[in-house]
């Protein structure tokens, strides 16, 4: 994901995220930070998309489905272990 100029965000598939620092910590507060709907436009390899990101502390977090269903990945549930697969290798399905 990369921050454009004007507030604009490109979403790049198939490179690697690059950390821009402090998005990726746990928050030493977390029912502090307050989650609002990012105003900033989004593109897919330069294409507008509409999906919506939540600005939280200065950094944009998206729903993975949301994510995975423009990119067409997989998302699994895994209840006996209680965490989310992403498997590149299966196509995305609507639950």
């Amino acid at each position: 994901m990369l921050q454009d100029g004007a507030g604009a965000i490109t979403l790049v598939p198939e490179k690697p995220y690059t950390s821009i620092g402090g998005e990726l910590a746990v928050s030493d507060r977390p029912s502090e930070a307050e989650a609002v709907l990012s105003v900033s436009p989004i593109y897919l390899n330069e294409n507008p998309v509409s999906i919506y990101p939540y600005l939280i502390n200065g950094n944009n977090y998206f729903k993975l489905r949301d994510i995975a269903k423009l990119i067409n990945f997989g998302v699994i549930w895994n209840p006996a272990a209680k965490t989310i697969e992403i498997d590149t290798s299966k196509n995305y399905v609507e639950n």
